[in-house]
């Protein structure tokens, strides 16, 4: 990345963290470490006075299938929350562009049932 100076990045934290559990220990572990890599990387990259941008993403909800073999994904939904919630914390605090994917795919998910029920 050196090489290239990339001045934007679109990050996507969350998803593989939450598997550590939402306990206030883990969540405040998380974002002290993407705060730290957000700042490391800002000074890393700045380049003739400019600073890189930033977009944080939210993790994706995890999908309920129809197999019994899979988990529901009810607690894992619980945790992905957690950590949603605090990467929109930090990205408010850091004014820093967010996007949130858990809400929009919900909506798609829905309307991908009604659309299928219709035919």
């Amino acid at each position: 990345m050196d090489i290239f100076g990339p001045q934007l990045f679109i990050c996507f934290w969350g998803f593989n963290e939450h598997f550590k559990g939402n306990t206030p220990e883990a969540l405040t572990e998380f974002r002290d470490k993407y705060k730290t890599w957000i700042a490391n990387t800002k000074n890393r990259f700045a380049k003739d006075g400019h600073e890189p941008r930033f977009v944080l993403v939210s993790p994706m909800a995890f999908e309920k299938t129809s197999s019994s073999h899979l988990p529901d994904g009810v607690a894992d939904n619980q945790s992905l929350a957690a950590y949603t919630q605090a990467i929109k914390q930090l990205a408010r605090d850091k004014d820093i562009p967010y996007i949130e994917t858990s809400v929009n795919l919900k909506r798609l998910s829905i309307q991908h049932r009604k659309n299928r029920l219709r035919k």
